[in-house]
């Protein structure tokens, strides 16, 4: 019996995944649970493990497809499903036999009584039949006792019972048509039926190769036609489903959402020098040691920790600190969060950062990590840039942008200070934090920031209020 692999809603409302990588190849033997298929969704990369046991017997997608919930990835055939089938009616007609059996009589007995032909040991409705049937001479010659009438029915015989063996007999034993999946996928583009091709690979296997032979010159010009514009050669990128999810995502955020910014500095000198006097393996980035500022701010600024519901006309406050922090990978922007970054130290969430975005650079991230974000960092500092405007996150009401810190050349003599003016090197950290401002006015955004702004400037406040 073959059964269909089909993809299903791994959750949080997915609807479609990429296909990342396929662990088995068409024949091999698999367990039910064992993973075959590693596939992306907006979400997270997740392995899909086998709801059947058997032989692999199709492979109907290729790494890169992307397949929708109810899509089928495989076929999976139970080779043993056909044997269990025959011998559950067999045995429920000995079970059946057992029953109706007199209790004082053996199995012998009633096999005897079964098989018995005489009148005796037959229904009134079974000697009818037998009346009524034709004789060994009739059915040798027909009615009107013509031989060639009798040859007729028994070529008929033959006739119908050759096709019912091509009908049955021959589809049962017809193997399906072994091909790479990416053989499949050009096949299905271009029309082509796989069992009308000779396959060049291993066991029969029909590979990618075979299929672009079978289509011809004309499909080859076809495609270097779709490669071009009115100017020029052009290259078509498929982008993964993270790319994807984000170009859906900020498109809401910047269709939907009233964004403004506002930009400020903050001068990190005295935090950047206690830094720089920590041990080289136990010194903190300035992520962590920001999100906890954000943290402590958040609380006294609760509509930046919010939802703001247009359709009932409320802002929902959130009463947890869930920081979600932005992280460039291969295959587009990810933002892990800070589970209950209130309740952990600065070195809790430098250590978890640093796990979190080992995981999202080896796509290990699952569902848990990425939900529940009530606030977004992204630090763009690492890759340069004085600052940014950030999208927000849906639904979140604002995230907070962070560039690269400088030595600046600050004068920090006031304006009416005798003597020429004073000018130190100072190490300036650029803010950016975009708000919704359906929610959120300029001058709570403004307050907000300047608050940021003095905990980072002075480390023994930042220690006391976190």
């Amino acid at each position: 019996m073959k059964n269909e692999f089909k993809l299903q809603d791994p959750g949080e409302g997915i609807h479609e995944v990429e296909i990342l990588e396929i662990m088995v190849s068409e024949g091999d033997e698999i367990s039910e649970g064992q993973e075959v298929m590693a596939v992306e969704s907006d979400k997270a990369a997740i392995e899909l493990p086998s709801p059947f046991a058997g032989k692999v017997a199709e492979i109907r997608v290729g790494q890169g497809d992307t397949a929708s919930v109810g899509d089928v990835l495989m076929v999976v055939e139970d080779e043993d499903a056909p044997q269990k089938a025959e011998a559950a009616p067999q045995e429920e007609k000995r079970a059946d036999g057992e029953h109706d059996a007199p209790e004082d009589q053996d199995a012998e007995g009633a096999t005897e009584a079964e098989e018995d032909p005489s009148p005796e040991g037959r229904t009134e409705e079974e000697a009818r039949e037998a009346d009524d049937a034709p004789s060994e001479e009739e059915q040798d010659t027909g009615k009107d006792g013509s031989d060639e009438t009798g040859q007729e029915a028994r070529d008929s015989d033959e006739d119908r019972g050759d096709a019912e063996g091509r009908d049955t007999g021959g589809a049962s034993e017809e193997a399906p048509v072994r091909a790479a999946p990416a053989a499949r996928k050009l096949a299905r583009e271009k029309g082509v039926d796989l069992a009308d091709l000779k396959p060049s690979g291993k066991d029969g296997q029909v590979t990618l190769e075979d299929v672009q032979e079978a289509t011809g010159a004309d499909g080859a010009r076809a495609e270097d036609e779709a490669d071009r514009d009115d100017f020029g050669p052009v290259e078509r990128q498929r982008i993964s489903a993270i790319r994807a999810a984000t170009a859906r995502a900020m498109t809401r955020s910047w269709t939907e959402i009233p964004h403004v910014t506002h930009e400020d500095a903050a001068d990190i000198t005295e935090l950047e020098l206690w830094r720089r006097r920590q041990p080289q393996e136990d010194r903190l980035s300035l992520t962590p040691i920001i999100a906890k500022a954000v943290v402590a701010v958040l609380k006294r600024h609760p509509r930046f920790n919010a939802v703001y519901d247009g359709d009932a006309d409320e802002i929902v406050l959130r009463k947890y600190w869930n920081i979600a922090i932005a992280t460039a990978t291969d295959r587009g922007l990810v933002t892990p969060v800070l589970k209950d970054a209130d309740r952990k130290s600065a070195r809790d969430l430098g250590q978890e950062i640093v796990a979190l975005a080992r995981k999202a650079k080896d796509q290990k991230l699952g569902k848990s990590d990425l939900a529940g974000g009530s606030f977004t960092i992204t630090n763009v500092g690492a890759f340069g840039g004085r600052g940014l405007a950030p999208l927000i996150n849906p639904p979140q009401t604002a995230i907070l942008g962070v560039g690269r810190a400088r030595i600046e050349a600050v004068v920090t003599s006031d304006l009416d200070a005798d003597g020429p003016p004073i000018i130190e090197p100072r190490m300036i950290l650029p803010l950016a934090l975009s708000f919704d401002h359906r929610a959120i006015d300029g001058a709570d955004a403004a307050r907000f920031v300047n608050e940021i702004v003095g905990l980072l400037r002075d480390p023994v406040s930042l220690a006391l209020e976190t």
